[in-house]
């Protein structure tokens, strides 16, 4: 499973909303690739990060954590790797993209898919006294996109009617990630209703997109763009 989940973590904080991220996917377009983090608290919090790289296909997902032990492998890294926040201050962590052999990119037949995770723990200053009391503190690891040199973008639509829900399965055939829109809003007049929603889906990855509303043929709106959003297509169903 796409480490996209939210870690949750014991720590010496009270606060449940103790950090906050500003995107928990980022694609890189080539220039300055960031993060920013926010501790909304009034406690000192130290952030530590780890890096886990995926290698998606069809049918597993091989996870490889960046260690000092493979650190002449890795393809990107976080700068700073360990900070700290002082109540209601924000900062950026910058990904770096590093080089390969002979100091060249690295080739990438298809994306390259990394778990960023931002471990929060309580910040304690030398000579201080921890708090005592214990709650839960909530660390994110967002996935970073590097795009393969060459994109390829490949996909099948098929909508799929049920007799209690209707879907869209969606199957990526190409080397590069996609993010599919789906909009029904034409066929309802309650302006607050949910008719619309959106999946990413990675290389090699099919994922079924429950529609909001039954469908009726004609106003089913589908917008499918690529990482870069080079790719842009829409189709009416």
């Amino acid at each position: 499973m796409l480490r996209v989940a939210v870690l949750l973590l014991l720590s010496v904080l009270g606060n449940a909303q103790a950090m906050m991220i500003d995107k928990m996917l980022l694609v890189s377009r080539g220039g300055t690739d960031y993060y920013e983090v926010t501790n909304n608290t009034e406690t000192p919090m130290f952030i530590a990060t780890k890096v886990v790289e995926l290698d998606i296909s069809a049918k597993a997902v091989k996870e490889t954590p960046y260690t000092a032990a493979n650190v002449a492998s890795w393809k990107i890294n976080v700068n700073p790797a360990k900070f700290v926040l002082m109540p209601n201050e924000s900062k950026i962590a910058y990904i770096n993209t590093n080089k390969c052999a002979d100091n060249q990119a690295c080739k990438r037949d298809k994306d390259a898919v990394f778990a960023v995770s931002f471990v929060p723990q309580v910040y304690v200053p030398e000579g201080s006294e921890a708090q005592s009391n214990v709650g839960i503190m909530f660390g994110f690891s967002p996935n970073f996109v590097l795009p393969a040199d060459k994109p390829d973008v490949r996909y099948t639509l098929d909508v799929q009617t049920g007799k209690s829900k209707d879907t869209l399965k969606v199957t990526n055939n190409g080397n590069t990630l996609i993010t599919v829109i789906v909009d029904q809003c034409n066929q309802v007049t309650d302006k607050n209703a949910d008719c619309d929603t959106y999946r990413q889906v990675y290389n090699g990855r099919t994922v079924s997109i429950e529609l909001p509303q039954r469908y009726k043929k004609g106003y089913l709106n589908i917008k499918v763009v690529n990482g870069d959003e080079r790719y842009n297509k829409d189709y009416v169903r």
